[in-house]
């Protein structure tokens, strides 16, 4: 960098009297120390930082005159005085050297896009290893999530919070830094759908109700624009079983993988019909009362086997429901017999008369079971069989869905 060796003396001679910033003693965490190192430096008085900072600012092509507004999350920003870009060259170069240093955040500056991972904990289930769902979706195991100082606050609250896993979108997001008034609207806050799809899928391969936790952005651990979290944090009311921790086997890369591939592939109505009965589902887990539960299964199942509103569904949801289920008559059987059953206990349930416990409980679970054995059939064959239900009554046709 032969155009910037004043600049590279000035960080030279600034790091030698350099100590650790005075805040490294109040973070909270590990990983929030070590990313205070990597952005603050003590002992230098305000006004030489703020001259090197406008130095820095001249040989990124900045205007060392205006204010540097930083993005503080995808849809938010801050501010940056000029002596925080000096600060954030003298922490590295304690470590990297001056010259290194200075031209890698030149470089960083001038590029000014950097991947950040975008991180919802859930509570509900455990993975084995870190899956990837897509070139941008991964489902994490809680233990093989990259650290940082919001995921070690996590760790902390155990009275409050036991995240099982995290489900981590990553994002690239940019510019970083700018001088325009207008940077860092709202309108780029990226679509949390891809996170929330996940999750409802989640609820196929557990008897828990899936939830997410937390959410909050942070990028690399060596990142010179965005070393940790950026911007704010959400926990969501907590929930009393999010408290305990979840025992339960892992799942495996093939139980999941294919059922949220499969639910992303669904367009249209078939998503929405999916969508409603896998919350249902989910939701189902942790009602307290039995009617309740029998309303969300009945929801469910309507949103499986019924493509619009229809009347004398009780017959036809029976029938469907035992056509989907299965080509064998023995189980077609016991699947017409216990949606008999369950739809009696859902009319119960949505006219307000009382159901028995003790009559219920195995009904209810059993018809949870079947919901999800039908949304995975649909999910992975690709579609709803909405208009092949007559030709296998008659007998012309099975319903290749089927087996």
């Amino acid at each position: 960098m032969p155009n910037h060796r004043h600049l590279i003396d000035q960080v030279a001679r600034l790091t030698e009297i350099a100590t650790d910033s005075p805040h490294l003693a109040h973070q909270e965490s590990k990983t929030a120390s070590l990313a205070h190192q990597k952005q603050m430096v003590g002992g230098i008085p305000e006004s030489e930082l703020t001259t090197l900072g406008k130095g820095i600012a001249v040989a990124a092509n900045l205007d060392p005159s205006k204010e540097v507004f930083v993005r503080q999350g995808p849809g938010s920003r801050g501010t940056w005085p000029l002596a925080t870009l000096a600060h954030r060259v003298l922490a590295r170069a304690r470590v990297d050297g001056p010259e290194k240093a200075l031209e890698d955040f030149i470089e960083a500056l001038a590029v000014n896009r950097t991947e950040v991972m975008q991180v919802a904990p859930i509570w509900g289930l455990r993975f084995k290893d870190v899956i990837q769902i897509d070139q941008d979706l991964f489902l994490y195991p809680w233990g093989k999530l990259p650290r940082s100082s919001v995921s070690e606050t996590v760790d902390n609250w155990h009275q409050k919070v036991r995240p099982s896993a995290a489900i981590v979108r990553k994002i690239s997001i940019g510019p970083v830094v700018s001088q325009d008034e207008s940077f860092g609207g709202r309108n780029r806050t990226p679509d949390r759908t891809p996170i929330e799809s996940a999750v409802l899928c989640c609820t196929l391969v557990t008897d828990k109700a899936v939830a997410i936790v937390a959410e909050w952005y942070q990028g690399g651990e060596d990142d010179l624009l965005v070393p940790d979290v950026i911007g704010g944090y959400s926990f969501p009311a907590m929930v009393h079983d999010h408290q305990f921790e979840v025992t339960d086997d892992p799942v495996e890369e093939q139980a999941i993988q294919p059922l949220i591939k499969g639910y992303f592939n669904l367009k249209g109505k078939a998503n929405k019909r999916a969508s409603i009965a896998l919350r249902r589902v989910n939701e189902s887990k942790s009602r307290t009362l039995t009617e309740d539960v029998a309303l969300d299964l009945g929801i469910a199942l309507e949103a499986l086997l019924f493509p619009q509103q229809e009347g004398e569904i009780s017959y036809k949801l029976r029938m469907r429901g035992a056509f989907l289920a299965s080509n064998d008559p023995t189980r077609r059987k016991e699947v017409y017999n216990l949606l008999n059953s369950f739809y009696g206990l859902r009319s119960k349930s949505a006219h307000g008369d009382l159901i028995e416990q003790s009559d219920a409980s195995d009904k209810l679970r059993l018809t949870r079971d079947l919901v999800i054995e039908l949304t995975k059939k649909v999910i992975l064959h690709g579609s709803f069989p909405d208009e092949s239900y007559t030709d296998a009554f008659l007998g012309v046709k099975p319903l290749d869905i089927s087996s």
